[in-house]
Formats: structure tokens, sequence, C-alpha cells
């Protein structure tokens, strides 16, 4: 089909010709086409600055990154990301009805996707990802989009200048840094946080004002981001310690990222205490915080035995019916025997007790939990001849009493279970 275009260039309506484009550009076959016809379609049938015929190219540059392209080619692309239209000024491209001015960072990024200059310099960064040698080449265009008068450009930027720093780190940083300073919003872009961490030794300051600066925003994407970087830099560098000592002054997304991120560093040994604390100091805030804490126990960050401590201190923050089913989870498939944290089930049903009924409520499943967390146990140990163990049966059956008299639970799926024992 292209040789035959090709062949009828000067006969054929260009809207054909964008339609090939598109064409080439969407199909999942175009690896297996000879590069060479692939170039002459790209150099006979020329883009102008206006149309979106140059998206369609770059997109096809981009799918073939792995070839030798010509120097017309490259320098067609180079003028694509310089000198398009499109995006006009600081002026998005694409919009919703929530967002008409580019505002947000999902909008940011969108347009960066969908813009065309944005496009290229992306086209720009893959090529250097398969091509060192291209970077002399193409050095002083991403420097243009760094700063062109379009934020989408700019955060587009970002994805020519990852691959740029592995090959010119001087260059490449303080580019970065810029970006970010000018427009908090690009922080947004996926691997920042990886790339403040390299900057960080360097640039101290400017990556601590960074996130500080994207941790107050008002966009609920960039708060995320910038609190997982905010507990993160407290683990490694006690940076943020003036943020992280207030647990009840942050907004459900600050809370939740904060934990999440806390939760991955249980897995560390050089941070796990630190972990630890973070996850104690925020565990009792009045935010809903049972997914990130149920998480903890459903992907196994802890251990039964190493972290027996923590368990006991953790068992004493107010409690949901998630956190309760993860934790029974976490003691089956961690294969131990109930019988051996015995005290923190116990206490832990002693917490969840102590709540008044207005409260247990609201926490729809939760006495259910605990009603099966206290039939295991009593099974393991309701025949056991050891002291201890009878002791511990007999506050299983004080729990029940508790229930049964408050009504709460599955007290007569108990009182028939521990009657058969």
């Amino acid at each position: 089909m292209i040789e035959l275009v090709l062949s009828h260039k000067d006969d054929i309506p260009q809207a054909f010709v964008d339609a090939l484009f598109i064409g080439v550009n969407m199909s999942e076959q175009l690896s297996e086409v000879d590069s060479s016809i692939v170039e002459r379609m790209l150099l006979e049938c020329p883009c102008d600055m206006e149309s979106h015929r140059a998206s369609y190219f770059c997109g096809i540059i981009e799918t073939l990154s792995s070839v030798k392209w010509s120097e017309e080619v490259l320098c067609e692309l180079k003028n694509i990301a310089v000198n398009h239209h499109n995006p006009d000024n600081d002026k998005p491209c694409v919009t919703s009805q929530d967002d008409k001015e580019m505002k947000s960072c999902h909008m940011l990024q969108s347009n960066a996707l969908n813009c065309v200059r944005g496009r290229a310099v992306r086209t720009i960064g893959k090529l250097l990802e398969d091509n060192k040698s291209l970077y002399e080449e193409f050095a002083d265009i991403i420097d243009k989009a760094v700063r062109d008068d379009n934020a989408a450009v700019r955060y587009a930027a970002l994805y020519a200048l990852w691959p740029a720093y592995n090959i010119d780190r001087q260059w490449a940083e303080e580019r970065i840094l810029y970006i970010f300073e000018r427009d908090i919003r690009t922080l947004s872009f996926s691997g920042s946080k990886n790339v403040l961490f390299y900057l960080y030794p360097k640039y101290k300051e400017r990556v601590i004002d960074i996130i500080s600066k994207a941790y107050e925003s008002d966009d609920k994407k960039l708060t995320d981001t910038a609190s997982y970087m905010v507990c993160e830099f407290y683990i490694r560098y006690d940076e943020f310690t003036d943020i992280m000592s207030t647990p009840t002054d942050k907004n459900e997304e600050q809370v939740k990222a904060i934990l999440d991120m806390a939760i991955m560093y249980l897995e560390v040994d050089k941070y796990r205490e630190a972990a630890k604390k973070i996850i104690l100091d925020y565990r009792n805030t009045d935010i809903n915080v049972e997914f990130p804490l149920s998480k903890m126990f459903y992907d196994k960050y802890i251990d039964a035995k190493r972290d027996r401590q923590f368990l006991h201190e953790f068992i004493k923050t107010n409690l949901s019916r998630r956190i309760v089913d993860s934790f029974m989870h976490f003691l089956t498939e961690s294969a131990v025997s109930l019988v051996d944290y015995s005290e923190i089930i116990i206490e832990l049903c002693e917490n969840v007790l102590s709540m008044d009924n207005d409260e247990l409520q609201k926490q729809c499943g939760l006495t259910a939990s605990i009603s099966e967390l206290i039939i295991t146990l009593y099974d393991e140990i309701s025949n056991s001849n050891i002291t201890a163990q009878k002791k511990t049966a007999q506050k299983c059956m004080d729990l029940w009493d508790v229930m049964f008299e408050r009504q709460i639970g599955a007290v007569r799926r108990i009182s028939e279970a521990m009657m058969e024992r």
C-alpha cells in the first residue's frame, strides 16, 4: 500500500495520505515493514507545521526507534519539535469538562501526550534510549523544549531528559530542576521520585523546596506523589521532621500515601524500626486508613516472630473488619500456631469489645470477624492440659460472655461451637 501511494502521490488527495500515515502509525505489523520504504514515505510525503500528520510521523519513528534513520528524517523530527504550531503558546490542545485551562496534573499529562511538539520530544527521548550517540544531535532541541512557552511541552521534555541524564548528567540535572521549579505539577511525571533521590546529595535545598511546594498543592495526584516523597526522605535522610511529627493535620491522601510508603520500608532492615514508628504514630488518626494497614498483612510485610512487639503495639489501634481479617489471613499464611500469639489475639479482641455499641455498628462485620478469631483460637486449645493454654481458653469464654451480654457478634454460633468442644 505504501509503495502504491508513493507511485501516485501527485494524484492522491492529501486526506488519503493523512489516512495512510494514521494506518502505518497504528499498524501492529509496522516493525515487519522494510524501513527504507517507510523512510521514503516520510520524506516524499512531508509534514507541514499545521496538520496532525506530523504527530503520526513522530509515532512511526518512535515505534521504529531502533532503525538508523537518515539525517533528513532526523532534521524533520527536530523541525516538528521546535516549529510545529500545536500546541499554541500556553493554550491546551486537550481539555475536559472539569479542566478547560490545563490546571491539573492529569490534564497537563494528557496534553503532553497529545500535543504534536510534545510527541516529537517524546520520540527524541525514545531514540536516545536506543542510541546514546544521538545526544549531540538532539541536545539543542531538548533544551528548546525545556524552555517552551507551553507547559505540556516542558512536561514532555522530561521524556527526553531521563535518558539524557544517563548520558550527560550535569547537563540534564540542571534542566530537570528548572522544569520542576518552573511548574511544580511536572513533579507528577513518572520516575520523578527516583531522580530527586539522585539529585539530593548535590542539590539538597532545591530538592527539599520542590517537594515541600508539591506537598502543599491542592492537586490530589501531586499531593500523593509528594507525600510518598516526604515519608521516604524522612525515613532515609531525616528530612521533613516538622511535617511528619504532626499526623493529625493531614488530609486523607497525605496520610494514606505516608502509611503506604512506610509499610514498604518494613522490608528494609536498615529502616524497619523507623517505618514501624511511623505506622504506630499514624494508625489512630480520624481518617480511614484500613486499606494501607491491611495491605501490611496481606502482602506479608510483617514477620510474625520478628515483629511480635510491633504487633502488640499495633492492635491497640482503632481496628476495622478489613484489618482484623487481614491479620487472621496473615497468621494463617505464616503457618504459625495461634496459640503462640494468643496474648496478641486476646488483646485485640478486648480492644474491639471495649468500643461502645454505636462505634461497633459503624464497623460493619467487625464483631463477626472477632467471633471467628475467638472460635479459631479456642479450637486449638480447648482440649489442652497445659495450664497457660487453659487460662487462654477461659479468656476466650470470658470474651464470649461479654459478647453474649451485649448481644453482639455471632454469639449463637460461638455458643454452639464451644458446646461441641
